[in-house]
């Protein structure tokens, strides 16, 4: 039996098991986004062949916006817009490309086809993908051992760290990558049996591009720090950034450590990850009170002005976005767990980002900001080293498109 066959079997028998016997929401969730793929499709099958573009989820596919939401530069590629197939594998994406499909008129943005052997097949033929640029990495093996066979122009794959996903990485992504493209110099080739260029991250292009584009316009938040609030704009402020309750309890216990007259000198905004779930909003708020901000799409332009970032998540399911706080040059700390944020040591060791491991250690960075002394300078500066290095590392995107145009 082929890799695609016993694929197709094995996916069956998980989908019968999570649609028809207590499954996890999350996991029914998604198998019913997958099944849904055929509505998103065109009306009628496109004439010339597409360049594909594909994201586990949200995260993944902003990686790659700075590319393939800007016009020239896809021209430049080979390709329009209307060429474009956008793909993910989470619901969690579904807002953010109906989104996309408003703003760019892509000939596709949606899931990925069940990983069913008939389906991936229609899936290929009607929208004709000559070459597939993978995001990190997601894979799925019938539609990995379907793409050999389909992408004229194979692969090129922007990994995030070169250990993700050995197995899969070897048995079913090196029949079709053709190039790596590295997100650092120095890094390792995870894909021995395909070229490896040094491209970086494209990510950092469209968070070098909002930040300069807020610039000219007014501050997300400003309707609750106002410039002309005199008490209010002498506080040391802090923003908690894809908070989760766990983020919340630790700075509350932290803000607890220090005398009550120096609590009152700082001031905690809060956007929490999960801004439509209201139980955990709620939580938060019985730690931190009434500065809990439930907007989404505004947390990087957010970041400005801040004294501290305290990045979420790393008590709970994973290290968010770091980059963000960084490339505005704010000293920023988060948790534990910093496992789904590869650039996390490099940061850590360079002194711009502090893992803090309990409230003790929170309040040690607190006291020091409080002080302004040499700890909270030295980071400070660190934060803008930061600033500026993240700033050298623009121009992934045009990287990208030369890659492109030698597949």
């Amino acid at each position: 039996m082929n890799l695609s066959k016993l694929g197709s079997l094995l996916y069956r028998g998980v989908e019968f098991l999570c649609m028809n016997i207590s499954a996890s929401h999350k996991v029914t969730m998604t198998l019913d986004y997958r099944r849904r793929w055929q509505s998103f499709l065109p009306k009628k099958s496109p004439e010339l062949p597409s360049l594909w573009i594909h994201g586990a989820s949200v995260g993944e596919l902003e990686d790659l916006a700075a590319f393939y939401g800007n016009a020239e530069l896809v021209k430049k590629a080979g390709y329009s817009q209307e060429q474009l197939i956008i793909t993910s594998s989470s619901p969690s994406a579904e807002e953010f490309l109906e989104k996309l499909k408003k703003k760019i008129n892509p000939l596709y943005a949606g899931p990925i086809p069940p990983d069913v052997l008939p389906r991936v097949k229609e899936f290929f033929n009607f929208l004709k993908p000559e070459l597939l640029i993978l995001s990190q990495s997601d894979v799925w093996p019938v539609l990995l051992s379907i793409a050999k066979d389909n992408l004229a122009k194979g692969a090129i794959w922007l990994p995030h760290k070169e250990q993700s996903a050995a197995w899969a990485r070897n048995m079913l992504l090196a029949p079709i990558v053709k190039t790596v493209g590295q997100r650092r110099q120095e890094a390792p080739n995870p894909l021995p049996s395909a070229r490896s260029e040094f491209v970086g991250s494209p990510r950092i292009d469209r968070i070098l591009e909002r930040i300069q584009e807020s610039k000219s316009k007014p501050h997300p938040l400003q309707d609750i720090l106002p410039a002309n609030d005199k008490t209010s704009s002498k506080k040391i402020r802090i923003l908690i950034g894809s908070a989760w309750k766990e983020d919340a309890k630790l700075m509350s216990e932290a803000l607890s450590k220090i005398r009550l007259e120096d609590q009152n000198k700082f001031e905690v905004i809060v956007i929490p990850h999960d801004t439509k779930n209201p139980t955990e909003v709620s939580a938060i708020s019985s730690y931190l009170g009434k500065n809990i901000i439930s907007r989404e799409g505004i947390l990087l332009e957010a970041y400005n002005g801040f004294a501290l970032a305290f990045v979420g998540g790393a008590f709970r399911t994973g290290l968010h976005n770091i980059i963000e706080p960084l490339a505005w040059g704010i000293p920023t700390f988060c948790g534990t767990d910093t496992h789904k944020q590869p650039d996390a040591p490099f940061y850590i060791s360079q002194g711009s980002l502090k893992r803090v491991n309990n409230s003790e250690d929170l309040r040690e960075l607190l006291i020091a900001t409080l002080e302004d002394n040499f700890l909270f300078k030295e980071w400070k500066e660190k934060a803008k080293d930061a600033q500026q290095l993240l700033s050298s590392q623009s121009g992934a995107s045009e990287r990208l498109v030369k890659l492109i145009n030698e597949s």
